[in-house]
Formats: structure tokens, sequence, C-alpha cells
């Protein structure tokens, strides 16, 4: 996106598309975490066989140690992309914030009738 040329006539447009960008790559990553949890052979049945398959996958899964650890180890994997995520979207809203606070009060300062 930095060489591109429509990014100077249409910002927000671009903005939307880099969090477009990071959001489908985040997402990405956490439902791959997920994928480890819940497996997912079987997925074009009807509902009732899904669920009974569901449910069989996952006493397999669970009932061998190896699968376990690769529940455990992509719901960690899933729950540290969100929580990463999370973090540092407070982070940047509140530094954006503190920018913003600082900007209109040196603006009210510059902008005073004396």
């Amino acid at each position: 996106m930095r060489r591109a040329r429509w990014v100077d006539r249409a910002p927000w447009l671009a903005i939307a598309a880099w969090h477009a960008l990071s959001a489908s790559t985040l997402l990405a990553v956490a439902f791959e975490g997920l994928a480890l949890v819940v497996p997912t052979d079987v997925v074009s049945m009807n509902l009732a066989r899904l669920v009974e398959s569901c449910t069989t996958m996952l006493r397999a899964q669970y009932s061998t140690p190896g699968g376990a650890a690769a529940a455990t180890v992509g719901l960690t994997l899933a729950t540290a992309v969100l929580m990463r995520w999370a973090y540092c979207s407070i982070f940047e809203f509140s530094r954006s914030a503190a920018v913003r606070r600082r900007h209109h009060s040196d603006l009210a300062m510059v902008g005073r009738l004396e």
C-alpha cells in the first residue's frame, strides 16, 4: 500500500483496507488455532449428523495424549493472538487519545483571542 497512488486520494479507504487486511490475518491465525481444538473432517451433511460426528471426533481426539496436547496448543495460540491484538488495540487507542488531547490543548492555547 506504500506504493499505491490511490492512497493519497482516498485515505479513509486505505485505512479501511489496512484494517480489513489486519483483521483477516488475525482471524485466519485465530481460526487456525481453533481448528486444532475442534477437528472438522466432515462438514457437508445435515446438522444432526454434523453435531454427532463432532462429538465423536472430540471424544476420539481427547482420548489420546497427543490430541489433548494439540488442542491445548491450538487454544493457547488462538488465545495468545487475540490477547495480543486486544493489548495492541487498547495501547494504540489510548495513545491516540493522548495525542488528540495534547493537540486540542495546543490548538486552544494558540487559538485564543486576547
